[in-house]
């Protein structure tokens, strides 16, 4: 057993267990505004409460704080409490923790609109789009509509009575109305002239909704409004919406397809009486004028298979425009004409060239043909044509420069208040264009992808896949920017003053219209010199623990006494086991089963089930998720009555030494196979020929084939093992059973027990609005290889990548896949590695640092006089440490326990010391 835990956390925090949560940055002002006469008396003493109890709250930190200053002065050796040993090196070269205060110091005072919600609590309602109108902010979601009051932006749930029905991961959002459920709305766009909010949405329906509706204005938060109007206008998913100067609606969809549902039919539908609103819906059916005889007309072909993503109204010219991904089409408003279809480089597309289609034509028949003589062919041959096949169709994407379109993909189209039309890019570049599709200039300030584009007045912002939000003027100049969110804005829109960004995690803030200006600085100051108002301090007790359980099982004695004693008073425990199960066949599988998206053993979940059992969960604790590879798991459980302040779930695997040649690229000669030598502690090679490679793949799709044949033809056998859910998972668990003899046979059993073993399993959350992350790691064995322990220290810092487990709602199962990919945030943007990007981290695990010059005979009688002092000084992990080699900037509490390696089986205290004294000693 080896319980080492180093961690790193925020310098800013007082301390790693406590965090400052704050509120809305406005609140302070919502005693001035002119809504606080009709709050009710009984609100008003809640609110003042509130805020007494935060002032107190601060005055005492801040008292704390001076006193802990004070003694830290007086005792030079500081305080005592917790010593630590703090490695050499780090700093924001290693870590870059988020600034976290209570104003941000370098992005503008900002209105939180909604505060950044956990994941788990958006599930099937997460906001996809805004847009503001004169008095509301509506936003799109996954489940319907909702809108926000301008009146409202600085009132709390309890200030408007409607604390009862606020929704899980909205506590903190100003007051909103949301409507009924509905499929998934896609975008937005406002009326204002006729008071009217026009909604796109997935089914392929759009739905009017009345700004001014009755009910909108009672403020009954429990009441869900309904659309005034509906109709089913595609086929696919409605993807775009505009509005001309003449009032027609304009819907874009996929395959090219546009609508036109004149404003004569719909004003007259919109008025009619509710008994009269299906004939109404029907009567808009009916009344729509499809623009895909324009693409038959004018002989244009781009056009009609590209998805129609943004539709744009440039009324000083009476024009709309239609985009997809690569090219932009150029219609008359008033005449529904197409004027103009050209590319992202602005060049005219080509009319349509028939000759090509002849020529797939005649390709789809030659391969028809090839099929049915193929029929008669052996696998072996098919497998090598469709190997070959596939490898051509590459070339062939690659010599055309598919891969790189990527970069000239748009991703937002504006118009401007001047007539002209500005388009962003993923590459990060902006394009200006005239009213009549000609190119006029490029701009690039931030190298990442344009996700949306907002104008007001002379302004536009830009907001990036980083978070990041900029301002320019017309002429493209660059006015400020700055870290709005710490993921891509989703969207941005101006209303009553404020520019509202809205991010993918669902979170809106706002600022000010004339931000970045001299308004900013003021109210910066005003925000710090009162920030007791809306701050508060959330402590938390994190117990973390480590075992290598050497492939045997616990007890529940044990387990009670090394976790149950102590977890009564923690909020959070961290769990990390080593040798959860060895064996050359064991991790072979698990290799193969990591291959598939698989995950986690039989014994890995018995594990997680006795801790829980321990832990009292589903009752005292809640196990919110875990990850397992080979023989490493991790696993976390919070305290039930903080678990509404405990999400965003993110796990993370990195296998080093043989599984590292399997997992990841490294740096090998052209033509070899690496694998790592565990214990020579170099590499070896297996050159290999194209002659090779191509037998490895015949035999993987024989592999396949096989898996196939088995699992249809025992399909009976799903009904008797409850485990395996459908044949596709049968055929993975055939398909790994074969990767597992192979490799057994291929490899000797030292090299996969030993070099698979190693390597780190990682999980991230979000605490209090912090972020935290977890690595239970077990590094390179053996007494003289202290550079690979470092090595793989090195490699696990730097290549984990954290994705979303399989279950987000509960916690993630020890056999199921983890890998589902999420958004890193803005360092990583930079090249920073995720792990840097935390508030607080914490490595735990069996590090096998041992001890130096010393022999085991001396370290047991050192051990017995518990002379721990003279032992650090031989522990090779802290010289490592301290020569910056390993854990760089990270600190470790001061060790006052014996070393725990090799203990005997069932033997307590110092009588469990192995006495085979040729073994050696580690911390």
């Amino acid at each position: 057993m080896d319980p080492s835990s180093l961690h790193q956390n925020d310098a800013s925090t007082s301390s790693p267990q406590s965090y400052t949560h704050q509120r809305s940055s406005f609140d302070l002002h919502s005693s001035s505004s002119d809504d606080d006469d009709v709050v009710s008396p009984s609100n008003s003493i809640e609110s003042t409460n509130r805020r007494l109890d935060c002032m107190l709250q601060f005055l005492d930190r801040k008292l704390s704080a001076a006193d802990h200053h004070d003694r830290h002065r007086s005792s030079p050796s500081g305080p005592a409490s917790l010593p630590e040993f703090i490695a050499k090196g780090g700093g924001t070269g290693i870590f870059r923790p988020p600034v976290r205060a209570a104003v941000h110091p370098s992005r503008p005072p900002c209105l939180e609109l909604r505060p950044h919600p956990l994941r788990e609590t958006q599930i099937g309602r997460f906001l996809r789009n805004i847009a503001a109108t004169e008095s509301q902010l509506w936003a799109a979601s996954e489940c319907g509509l909702r809108f926000w009051n301008f009146k409202d932006l600085y009132a709390s749930w309890c200030s408007v009575g409607g604390e009862g029905v606020v929704r899980s991961g909205d506590e903190e959002s100003a007051p909103f109305l949301e409507s009924v459920r509905t499929s998934p709305a896609l975008c937005l766009v406002s009326d204002e002239g006729n008071r009217l909010v026009w909604s796109g949405h997935k089914d392929g329906k759009i739905r009017c909704w009345q700004m001014d509706h009755q009910s909108l204005d009672d403020n009954k938060w429990n009441n869900h409004f309904k659309e005034s109007l509906s109709w089913q206008a595609h086929r696919g998913p409605v993807l775009s919406l505009t509005i001309t100067s003449y009032g027609d609606l304009w819907s874009g969809s996929e395959g090219g397809a546009i609508k036109i549902w004149p404003w004569e039919a719909v004003e007259k539908s919109i008025h009619l009486k509710m008994e009269e609103r299906p004939t109404a819906a029907i009567f808009v059916e009916r009344s729509y004028v499809d623009l895909r005889s324009q693409f038959s007309t004018n002989g244009f072909n781009n056009m009609l298979t590209s998805d129609v993503k943004y539709l744009v109204s440039d009324n000083s010219k009476a024009k709309v425009w239609s985009a997809g991904y690569f090219s932009y089409a150029l219609w008359d408003a008033r005449t529904r004409e197409l004027l103009k279809v050209f590319n992202s480089d602005g060049q005219m597309e080509n009319r349509l060239d028939v000759s090509s289609i002849q020529d797939f034509s005649v390709e789809l028949v030659s391969s028809s043909r090839k099929d049915k003589t193929q029929s008669s062919i052996g696998f072996f041959q098919r497998s090598r044509n469709a190997i070959m096949g596939a490898a051509d169709a590459v070339r062939r994407v690659a010599a055309k420069g598919g891969f790189g379109d990527d970069n000239r993909r748009t991703e937002a189209v504006v118009v401007t208040i001047d007539g002209m039309i500005w388009t962003g890019h993923s590459s990060g570049l902006l394009v200006q264009w005239d009213g009549n599709g000609n190119r006029i200039q490029d701009f690039l300030y931030h190298s990442f992808a344009v996700q949306c584009l907002c104008t007001f007045g002379m302004q536009i912002w830009v907001g990036y896949v980083t978070g990041t939000v900029q301002a320019l003027d017309l002429k493209g100049n660059l006015i400020g920017g700055w870290a709005a969110h710490g993921s891509p804005i989703v969207k941005i829109t101006v209303g009553a003053g404020y520019v509202f960004a809205l991010a993918n995690h669902g979170g809106i803030r706002g600022w000010n219209i004339t931000s970045p200006g001299p308004l900013d600085s003021i109210l910066r100051s005003e925000l710090s010199g009162k920030e007791f108002l809306y701050t508060k301090i959330e402590n938390i007790k994190i117990l973390s623990g480590t075992w290598n359980v050497g492939q045997g099982k616990a007890s529940q004695d044990s387990l009670t006494s090394w976790l149950g004693s102590v977890a009564s008073d923690v909020g959070l425990v961290v769990v990390g086991l080593q040798e959860v199960e060895m064996g050359a066949g064991f991790l072979a599988m698990s290799a193969a089963k990591e291959t598939v998206g698989l995950e986690g053993s039989s014994v890995g979940q018995w594990w997680l089930d006795m801790i829980g059992k321990t832990l009292d969960e589903g009752s005292t604790f809640e196990r919110i998720g875990s990850r397992q590879l080979a023989g490493l798991v991790i696993a976390v459980w919070v305290k039930t009555n903080i678990r509404f302040h405990v999400g965003d779930v993110d796990v993370a695997a990195v296998p080093c030494g043989f599984g590292r040649a399997i997992g990841n690229k490294q740096n090998i000669p052209k033509g070899m196979v690496g694998v790592q030598d565990s214990h020579g502690g170099g590499n070896f090679f297996i050159r290999y020929s194209t002659v090779f490679s191509m037998a490895f793949a015949i035999w993987w799709l024989t592999a396949a084939s096989a898996a196939n044949h088995i699992a249809h033809g025992m399909s009976a056998a799903i009904l008797k093992f409850p485990s395996l859910r459908s044949a596709e998972e049968l055929k993975n668990q055939v398909l790994c059973a074969f990767l597992q003899t192979t490799l057994a046979w291929l490899m000797p059993v030292s090299y996969v027990t030993d070099a698979t073993a190693k390597g780190a399993v990682g999980l991230r959350i979000r605490v209090y609005n912090r972020i935290m992350c977890f690595v239970n790691c077990h590094f390179a064995a053996h007494l003289d290889a202290v550079g690979r322990r470092n090595a793989d220290f090195d490699h696990v810092y730097r290549t984990m990548s954290f994705g979303r487990p399989t279950n987000v709602l509960n916690a993630t199962p020890a056999g199921t896949s983890s890998s589902v990919p999420i958004f890193r945030g803005t360092n990583s943007a930079e090249g920073m590695p995720e792990l840097s990007e935390a508030d607080m981290i914490v490595f735990l695990g069996d590090f096998n640092y041992r001890l130096d010059g010393i022999s085991y005979d001396e370290a047991r009688d050192f051990v017995s006089q518990r002379c721990f002092d003279w032992l650090r000084e031989r522990d090779q992990l802290r010289a490592e440490m301290e020569a910056g080699n390993v854990f760089q900037g990270m600190r470790e509490a001061i060790i006052t326990f014996p070393p725990t390696y090799k203990f005997e089986r069932h033997q307590a205290g110092l009588a469990g010391w192995s006495l085979n004294s040729g073994l050696e000693v580690k911390l």
